[in-house]
């Protein structure tokens, strides 16, 4: 039997949710059905190898070093000479280009992927005309969250053309839970103004002026980071916030800690949020994106409005002045993640959707 053949086309190949998510897919996806592929727009990264050495082969377009024009033909021929059954895009610029040059090389199976929410700004507004205006070139857009598909529905795209697939992980991965004073807080995001360290911080002010004691770890990279090292130190929190950088795997530093923060402005389905639940770590989280699909308020931690670092820090101070709610909340959360998220489930349903289409 005829192998299909997949070229999943990503932005960068850096450790991020979507592409984790994706090497973690196309790891687990059966060879004897599937040829797979990865195209990077941008130039090579941390997780080319990761790719590599699952004997999967790599492309690189170089976006950013060379123009568009050199960007555009070197996609064509990668397409034209793959001759790939399916094509499955994610991020915004990969799928304006990668639907265009698809179509133009022949390939009539193109998958767009939806990974977050666009936020509102006039950016995003350029973004949605150029996404909604290049639509006709889809033939299935897959989603990691339902509020992601509920968003753009209002903004006036076919609901049939949507199909919602949650995000899974590799429960295998997760390491046991440690002993710990009680006190740690953890927070696994990349330092850009998404993710709203700000707010975060502010709310770890008032818990400090509180004479609350606890500890937070700030996994993350990228731009912001210095100037949000600067803010903490401004803060007195020199001593309370811990940088720990940029990290692929976060398993331990979850293991060790006791709460999972985050204080995103806007999100799709975050992977940090399911990591730290399967991890039986509650969550304090702002309800924006998907979030609220993955955490339960009330039950599996608590949901709170965007920007609001007093709410952040009154959800964070009832977990960490009550052993038993952080107990039962990450129970809850982890039994969420072991039924609904896990890899095993991503990879069938994958599977089944790439030879439906084909």
């Amino acid at each position: 039997m005829r192998r299909i053949k997949v070229l999943q086309f990503l932005s960068t190949a850096y450790p991020a949710g979507t592409e984790l998510s994706t090497l973690s897919l196309v790891s687990r996806m059966d060879r004897e059905k599937f040829d797979l592929e990865v195209c990077f727009l941008y130039p090579k990264g941390p997780l080319s190898n990761k790719f590599l050495a699952q004997n999967i082969k790599c492309y690189h377009l170089d976006y950013g070093l060379v123009n568009i024009f050199v960007i555009a033909l070197r996609l064509y021929k990668i397409l034209k000479i793959g001759r790939y059954d399916l094509i499955h895009i994610y991020g915004l610029k990969a799928n304006i280009i990668g639907r265009l040059i698809g179509r133009l090389a022949g390939c009539k199976n193109i998958v767009a992927g939806l990974r977050s929410i666009y936020p509102g700004n006039k950016e995003s507004n350029l973004h949605l005309f150029l996404d909604k205006i290049t639509l006709c070139l889809v033939k299935l857009y897959i989603s990691n969250s339902k509020t992601a598909v509920d968003f753009l529905i209002e903004k006036g795209y076919p609901s049939k053309i949507f199909k919602v697939v949650h995000s899974g992980i590799d429960l295998v991965a997760q390491t046991k839970k440690q002993e710990s004073k009680g006190s740690t807080i953890i927070t696994v995001a990349r330092f850009e103004p998404p993710k709203d360290y700000k707010t975060l911080l502010l709310a770890f002010d008032i818990l400090n002026k509180k004479g609350i004691k606890f500890t937070s770890l700030l996994v993350g990279g990228m731009s912001k980071k210095e100037e949000m090292m600067e803010l903490s130190a401004r803060m007195n929190l020199k001593d309370k916030v811990l940088f720990l950088g940029e990290k692929e795997n976060v398993s331990e530093d979850l293991a060790k800690s006791d709460i999972f923060a985050f204080s995103s402005l806007f999100e799709g389905l975050p992977r940090a949020i399911m990591e730290a639940m399967a991890a039986s770590l509650p969550v304090v989280a702002t309800d924006v994106g998907g979030v609220s699909e993955l955490v339960n308020d009330g039950k599996t931690g608590f949901l709170v409005k965007a920007e609001d670092a007093q709410a952040l820090a009154e959800s964070i101070e009832k977990l960490l002045l009550d052993k038993d709610l952080r107990k039962r909340m990450g129970e809850a959360g982890m039994e969420k993640i072991q039924k609904e998220f896990s890899m095993d489930r991503l990879v069938k349903e994958m599977e089944e959707i790439y030879t439906q289409i084909t």
